[in-house]
C-alpha cells in the first residue's frame, strides 16, 4: 500500500485531505469534510460513481474515507480528468492537483 500524504497543514487548501492509498485500480482517500455526514457522503458516492471505469465508491462517513476501485484498463486520462473534476466540484476548497500528477503518472 502507497502512502501519499496531501494532507500539509502549511496550506489551507490542502488540509482535509490525504491519499491514503494508490495503486492500479485503487484510490484511498481521507477527506475530513465527510466525517459525520452521511447525506453529503451518499451524495459523493453516488457522483463519483456515475464516472467510467469506476466499479464501486465505498464511503465510511465515521472516518472520511473513500476507497475508489476502478478497472485500470477502461480507466483513461478522460476518466481520470471527470474524476478529477467531480471531486473538486464537490470540494472546492481542497486541492487535488498532486493527486492529478500520481494518477498520470500510473
Amino acid at each position: 500500500m502507497m502512502h501519499s500524504d496531501i494532507n500539509t497543514t502549511a496550506s489551507p487548501v490542502n488540509r482535509g485531505m490525504r491519499v491514503i492509498q494508490l495503486v492500479p485500480g485503487r484510490i484511498g482517500l481521507r477527506i475530513s469534510a465527510l466525517k459525520s455526514n452521511r447525506a453529503y457522503a451518499q451524495q459523493v458516492q453516488h457522483t463519483l460513481s456515475d464516472v467510467n471505469g469506476i466499479g464501486e465508491v465505498d464511503i465510511n462517513a465515521l472516518t472520511g474515507s473513500v476507497l475508489i476501485s476502478y478497472d485500470p484498463q477502461s480507466f483513461g486520462q478522460e476518466s481520470c480528468q471527470m474524476l478529477l473534476a467531480k471531486l473538486m466540484k464537490l470540494f472546492p476548497n481542497l486541492d487535488f492537483k498532486k493527486l492529478l500528477d500520481s494518477l498520470t503518472k500510473h
